[in-house]
């Protein structure tokens, strides 16, 4: 009797499992029918526009700037938003070349990620000057708070690639 209630309970569970893989399938199937690599990962899509507005605006709202301190804010968060816009572009150019990339033989691979990372060397040698501009604009306290958003909106300090 009570091989007969498991064997009925192991086959009601079957039952009920069925329609749950079924519909898990389908939906793992309909995420590689996209090209986006966060589609794959079952991601909601990276918008670095999107991303640079909203951390400018938190960081904006807690520096609490002065009106001297605006024309300074004003250049910082600019390049800050046309930095968001070039990292879109590279993004998608990217994704679209990621085939090519894929037939490139080892040696080539390798010539290619070494020209992205001094571009993105570049960059953030970029990067830095500007926030140091910016940062000179500041008050010891807008400083220490500028430090803190930038460590808690960021992966810096968190144990990733420190």
């Amino acid at each position: 009797m009570i091989r007969t209630l498991i064997s009925r309970g192991a086959l009601a569970l079957c039952l009920l499992a069925t329609p749950l893989l079924a519909t898990a399938d389908h939906h793992k199937d309909k995420m590689h029918d996209g090209d986006s690599g966060a589609q794959h990962q079952g991601k909601r899509h990276y918008d670095p526009v999107e991303r640079a507005e909203k951390h400018l605006k938190g960081l904006e709202k807690k520096l609490n700037l002065k009106p001297e301190q605006q024309s300074a804010w004003n250049t910082y968060s600019d390049a800050m938003m046309q930095r968001a816009a070039d990292q879109a572009e590279r993004m998608q150019a990217f994704h679209s070349k990621r085939d090519e990339m894929r037939d490139l033989d080892t040696a080539s691979k390798l010539e290619r990620m070494a020209q992205w990372t001094r571009e993105r060397a570049n960059r953030l040698d970029q990067m830095a000057k500007e926030t140091r501009t910016f940062q000179e604009s500041l008050t010891a306290e807008q400083q220490t708070i500028f430090d803190m958003y930038w460590e808690k909106h960021t992966r810096r300090g968190k144990g990733h690639g420190d």
